[in-house]
């Protein structure tokens, strides 16, 4: 029963696999950052922040890449309502 409560300094283990698979690979990234968070007075909580920039980095670049999306998007349209427009225009001639 002392097995239950015991703690386990190795917690990511108690994930499922895949998650722990990806935030392994997370780790590896926020790794980058090390220089800065182990210079910090609060070490955890500095690492912690790196985190949170990186996962910023990575949602700018998605909206980044949305724009252009976005924009490509609105050019197709356009030009899909101008041959509609020439089609119909050419069925009155």
């Amino acid at each position: 029963m002392n097995m239950i409560f015991r703690a386990t300094r190795e917690w990511k283990s108690f994930l499922n696999i895949e998650d722990e698979i990806i935030l392994n690979k997370f780790l590896e990234e926020i790794a980058q950052y090390r220089g800065a968070y182990r210079n910090a007075d609060d070490v955890k909580i500095a690492q912690l922040w790196c985190a949170v920039l990186q996962l910023k980095k990575e949602n700018q670049e998605l909206k980044n890449k949305l724009k252009i999306l976005d924009e490509i998007f609105l050019i197709i349209a356009k030009n899909y309502q101008k041959d509609i427009n020439l089609l119909k225009s050419l069925e009155k001639f």
